[in-house]
């Protein structure tokens, strides 16, 4: 604190190096924001794994699909239909059964069961192998026999159950839906759903195309849909939702702080503290990590009702002071403590394997050391009116009364507060974890009615055994005999040589080591967030209580500004657990904001009932209270924007957010007065 009341003291005596520092410290971080990149993924939140890069990846990451239905949806023409998909300018594919019966085929070592096998073994009978491939060459003179082509490649004997859909035909060579009233087409995106900017790009031509398309068919709607498609959609949802959220905190708290403070010059300071902190903050990210999740400064509307909390207390706390080198004095304790406090909590998301959770924490850590190095370096040479409250005004007003309420001297509130928390800490290990990946996309309606109707079409199958030994032990002994059986009767019946390669393959290739890569993708994210909350939890209440022990140097003192945060906690996941709401990879951060922002809270009302205890200033803690309801008032503001998001992940971040500050700031001042003056000492002193 002394080294930091020094450096005031320099800088006081030379101001035009204090400006050159700051001028030179703005343009080299200016020029460092240049280098920044941003990722448009909202899959940067899952965590790193190979199932992850498999299903960015995959075939089906890249797939498009071109959706044609008439306008008039009474009307069944499937031959108009066929034309829309011919005039497309592009290389459509009409039948992807291919790549479909592959995706198929290469899951059946996994969902064969006792009987399959033992109907497989009676088929393989010698004399039934000829028979069996002259029944395929026989259907292959059907019209609209497309569809089989892809499945004989992979078995031309007939030998497996063919993959079940909830019905989807042929016409004329066009996949369509039943009823003949919905066409399909794909085109494949060579960014799969990881590069979201040239998708971007590229779902824009697409639309282009469209538009054009539509003026010679004005008859016939046609929509795009797939994972590229949705990963565009949710990357733009986030952009207008981010920049809504901010500009709506920005307003209203700037409206707050102008009604509180009466003055536009201490309120442009505190803009200016809070732009320096998030260039600092961006400039450092883009050496540290040039590219950075968009969801990141998304979240910045909730981290700006943090960071204004550091020059606002040092605003607030001049008007109590004769000079500003008292000030300083008086607050440099509380604001540095609850700064490291804060930051330590948002470092601890560094070894989490999620990258947008890693950016996240990186992210909010610089900004809030970028606003807390300019409050305490650079602002206190900025002349700025004392603020003096107006008393009439509906803030002081609200502020006032607040302050001056004293739960802790009300048994029935006590006596509320403890059955309350008994029963939350009953229904709090009822929390549930959402693993489910599309409760986290935003998707438009009718892009999950599209969804839907795509997913109910495709070839599926389901998940019997975990393990391939079965598939293994049973053609061992059979692979080769019958794999020259059907090669000697395939050339005998015309079948060009290598036909029925895919069907060697199937049976000699061990197969992969597990199915479905969304299947353990899910799994895997599941463990990751119990992992994440467990870790996060003990993580961040570890620094927390340290830095308060080593701050106030007395357990006692520690106590009464963790505690809040503890009985907070057990409210929140009861609160979660008796209402459904559920943990996801986005909200989980919440332990985060908890005990970084909430220990701000109750480090300033511990301060506020140490200071009358040790000088008898009753006066002091009426201050110290003031302060922590303006902060928090524009704390609610800036998370409380976030509402507005449309995005579920953004959306569900803030919900959860402010019930758990709202818990937060309830304790604050309900447990410090009892720990640090418990009801028995008070009516012995009277």
């Amino acid at each position: 604190m002394n080294v930091l009341i020094r450096l005031y003291d320099f800088f006081a005596d030379h101001p035009w190096l204090r400006r050159g520092v700051l001028a030179v410290l703005v343009v080299l971080l200016v020029l460092s924001l240049m280098r920044l990149r941003f990722r448009e993924d909202i899959s940067d939140f899952l965590p790193d794994s190979e199932d992850r890069e498999q299903l960015m990846h995959s075939p089906d990451a890249g797939k498009i699909v071109f959706i044609f239905s008439l306008v008039d949806t009474t009307l069944a023409d499937p031959d108009r239909l066929c034309d829309a998909i011919d005039a497309v300018p592009l290389p459509l594919q009409t039948l992807p059964l291919e790549d479909e019966a592959a995706r198929y085929f290469r899951t059946l070592p996994y969902v064969l069961t006792d009987s399959d096998y033992a109907r497989i073994d009676r088929a393989l009978h010698p004399d039934s192998v000829h028979r069996r491939l002259l029944e395929r060459k026989a259907w292959l003179q059907v019209p609209l026999s497309g569809m089989l082509v892809p499945l004989m490649a992979y078995d031309p004997l007939n030998l497996f159950p063919l993959p079940q859909t909830n019905g989807f035909t042929l016409y004329d060579g066009y996949m369509f839906a039943k009823d003949r009233k919905t066409a399909f087409a794909f085109y494949t995106s060579a960014h799969g759903t990881a590069e979201t900017q040239r998708n971007s790009l590229l779902v824009d031509s697409l639309t282009a195309v469209i538009s054009a398309l539509s003026c010679d068919y004005p008859d016939v709607s046609i929509r795009l849909n797939g994972a590229p498609v949705a990963a565009v959609t949710n990357a733009r949802q986030i952009k207008r939702d981010s920049v809504l959220a901010l500009t709506l905190a920005a307003v209203l708290i700037a409206l707050l702080l102008y009604y509180s403070l009466h003055s536009w010059r201490s309120l442009w300071l505190i803009v200016f503290a809070v732009a320096f902190g998030l260039l600092f903050a961006l400039g450092l990210m883009a050496w540290i990590h040039p590219e950075m999740s968009l969801i990141v400064p998304g979240i910045a509307a909730v981290l700006v009702g943090i960071a204004v909390n550091y020059p606002l207390h040092l605003i607030v706390h001049r008007q109590y002071t004769l000079t500003m080198r008292e000030t300083l004095q008086q607050v440099l304790s509380p604001l540095l403590v609850g700064n490291v406090t804060t930051v330590g909590a948002f470092l601890a998301l560094l070894p989490l394997r999620s990258v947008a959770l890693r950016d996240l924490g990186l992210f909010c850590a610089l900004m809030l050391m970028g606003t807390i190095l300019f409050t305490v370096v650079f602002l206190p040479h900025y002349r700025f009116a004392t603020p003096r409250f107006d008393r009439f005004s509906w803030v002081s007003r609200l502020m006032d009364r607040t302050s001056s309420w004293q739960p802790e001297r009300h048994k029935g509130i006590l006596a509320l507060v403890a059955a309350l928390t008994i029963l939350f800490a009953i229904f709090a290990p009822r929390v549930r974890f959402d693993a489910n990946l599309s409760h986290i996309n935003y998707l438009t309606a009718q892009q999950r009615a599209d969804f839907a109707l795509v997913e109910r079409l495709m070839p599926k199958s389901t998940l019997v055994t975990d393990s391939p030994e079965q598939w293994n032990r049973f053609w061992e002994s059979r692979r080769d005999t019958l794999i020259a059986r059907t090669n000697t009767s395939a050339e005998a019946l015309g079948f060009r040589r290598g036909a029925f390669l895919p069907f060697e393959h199937l049976l000699s290739d061990a197969p992969a080591p597990s199915p479905d890569s969304m299947q353990r993708l899910q799994q895997t994210v599941t463990s990751s967030l119990r992992d994440s909350f467990d870790y996060i939890g003990a993580v961040c209440s570890l620094i927390v209580f340290v830095f308060l022990w080593l701050s106030f140097r007395r357990l006692r003192f520690a106590l009464a500004a963790f505690l809040p945060m503890v009985v907070a906690w057990v409210w929140i996941l009861g609160i979660m657990g008796l209402t459904g709401m559920q943990f996801n990879i986005v909200n989980v951060i919440l332990a985060t904001f908890i005990f970084g922002q909430g220990d701000d809270y109750t480090i300033f009302i511990t301060e506020g009932y140490l200071t009358p205890h040790s000088q008898g200033e009753e006066q002091r803690l009426q201050q110290y209270k003031n302060a922590v309801i303006l902060s928090a008032l524009i704390m609610f503001i800036g998370m409380g924007a976030l509402i507005v998001s449309r995005h579920p992940a953004m959306h569900s971040l803030a919900c959860l957010t402010l019930l758990g500050m709202t818990c937060v700031v309830v304790m604050a001042y309900i447990v410090p007065p009892l720990v640090l003056r418990p009801p028995f000492l008070r009516n012995n002193k009277k």
